[in-house]
């Protein structure tokens, strides 16, 4: 018995491979069938990413649209990728790939990415390995994450570097070839730069505390690496990804910012105003770091991150919200270690928040700018849960010491 259970153990994850590979294929041939609409948000990645394979300017809005017309898009309008240009290497698999083909790939892809994190953050954060099953039911159906898979938008894959970053820097045998790991992790994140901002205030005074320039030159490495790949069909797409931003920065749209109620007040064509609550949380947020810089622990210190970076953000919509399922993970997992009591109060205050956030979704006006308070909603819940825990510690403390 034991030795076909060892047999099974050595050859599981050659079947799990083999199957994933079958059904990749199966996909590839009938996504289109299966899953017929489009997926408006992921059609900018794979328009300038198929523009950048024929040596265009993937960032011309009329060849764009162009070229969602030609894949089935009704609509009068289409969206030009802003995102650094080598997120273009990110998206360029799918972009081999017909557009509905590519759409459904593409969100099987984001749904891997929430299950790996969230199973993976459980795990690192102290949650039982035989409950790590409540990682997933926190993490899938969060309306977030329904969000971000079903527009195929990045955000997952901010969260999946941001999980990649701490996977990499934790002190193994392997560390020197985890750091790689983690250097790869700030290209996920600089996907979209905006959604963790502060992470680069804390990374910049990390490395300059811990004398970290080995890491700061592997990181630049692969970012080197990941931007030359477009560049060998599109030598000038750096220029050109400049010019575009330049000249037609994303000012149309009222994100789920509080500079975005400035520019309201002051005047939409004010763009400057959408990034100073930013500016002022950042300089405080600098300041505080520094002065932690010795005792800086990014596991410790990254959930509230995202919760500052979320809440006090530049720019942002609900589906980029699915990055604090970093600290809900966690602070789930940690009351999941206490016991059955502060596990049902974090399930509890969860299923209250989901609630809240879909119930806010269906009935606020249109406009993710009338949302701008969910980050604060979820930093409500992550905080009440952790000074119920701390109480909890107190008191047992107390109980040893009597």
């Amino acid at each position: 018995m034991q030795r076909s259970l060892g047999r099974w153990q050595r050859w599981r994850w050659l079947v799990l491979g083999g199957a994933l590979a079958a059904l990749s294929v199966l996909l590839w041939r009938y996504a289109g069938r299966l899953y017929p609409s489009l997926c408006g948000d992921f059609l900018q990645f794979w328009a300038a990413a198929r523009l950048n394979l024929a040596g265009e300017n993937p960032f011309v809005r009329e060849r764009v649209y162009a070229l969602w017309q030609a894949a089935g898009w009704t609509r009068t309008w289409a969206l030009v990728m802003y995102n650094p240009p080598w997120t273009l290497t990110l998206v360029l698999p799918w972009a081999l790939l017909d557009a509905r083909s590519a759409c459904i790939l593409w969100r099987l892809s984001l749904l891997v990415c929430v299950f790996v994190s969230v199973d993976y953050l459980w795990r690192a954060y102290g949650g039982p390995v035989k409950r790590r099953w409540l990682a997933w039911v926190v993490g899938i159906p969060f309306m977030p994450t329904v969000i971000a898979i079903h527009s195929g938008q990045l955000g997952l894959v901010v969260l999946a570097g941001a999980v990649l970053f701490l996977w990499g820097l934790r002190p193994t045998m392997d560390a020197a070839r985890r750091e790689w790991a983690a250097a790869a992790a700030l290209l996920l994140i600089s996907s979209k730069p905006h959604v963790l901002y502060l992470f680069w205030i804390a990374l910049a005074v990390w490395l300059f505390t811990f004398r970290r320039g080995a890491f700061l030159g592997k990181a630049l490495a692969v970012t080197a690496a990941a931007l030359l790949i477009p560049m060998l069909t599109n030598p000038a797409v750096l220029v050109q990804y400049l010019a575009a931003v330049g000249q037609r920065p994303p000012d149309l749209w009222i994100a789920s910012a509080w500079g975005s109620f400035l520019r309201l007040a002051f005047g939409p064509e004010k763009f400057w105003l959408q990034f100073l609550p930013s500016l002022l949380a950042g300089g405080i947020y600098a300041v505080y770091v520094w002065r932690k810089r010795l005792g800086w622990d990014w596991m410790v210190d990254l959930p509230m991150l995202v919760l500052w970076s979320q809440i006090t953000r530049p720019y942002g919509w609900t589906h980029d919200l699915v990055v604090t399922l970093l600290p809900l993970i966690a602070v789930t997992a940690q009351a999941a270690q206490r016991g059955p009591r502060a596990l049902r109060l974090a399930l509890g205050v969860y299923a209250l928040l989901q609630v809240v956030m879909v119930l806010a979704h269906r009935f606020t006006p249109s406009g993710d700018h009338h949302l701008v308070w969910l980050p604060l909603a979820i930093f409500g819940v992550y905080v009440l849960v952790k000074k119920t825990l701390a109480r909890q510690d107190l008191s047992r403390e107390g109980g040893h010491h009597a």
